[in-house]
């Protein structure tokens, strides 16, 4: 499957922890944790990388004290402008929220 990775930012500076939800038109979700640096890897299941096909991206990162960092339009699949194809080779697809 081709890999899916790239970095997320909020305001300009990397996201330091979280989860992205890939979502397809149909089929499983994929997912990825985003690193210390902003940085993240998508998988599906336990496979690296995600099936050809277009999806849209949700983001997920709390505070300590359980408040979304994240502005909720990216958060609801309905809602969110985030999407990315993929298709025969890597993808690097960077995010800024």
């Amino acid at each position: 499957m081709p890999g899916v990775s790239g970095t997320v930012t909020l305001n300009g500076v990397p996201l330091t922890h979280g989860t992205l939800q890939f979502h397809p038109a149909r089929g499983a979700i994929g997912y990825a944790t985003i690193q210390e640096d902003g940085s993240y890897s998508a998988h599906l299941g336990n496979q690296e990388g995600l099936p050809a096909g277009d999806y849209t991206v949700t983001v997920h990162a709390k505070t300590e004290g359980g408040a979304s960092m994240v502005p909720p339009k990216y958060t609801d699949p309905k809602l969110s402008d985030k999407k990315v194809t993929v298709a025969d080779g890597d993808v690097e697809f960077n995010i800024d929220l």
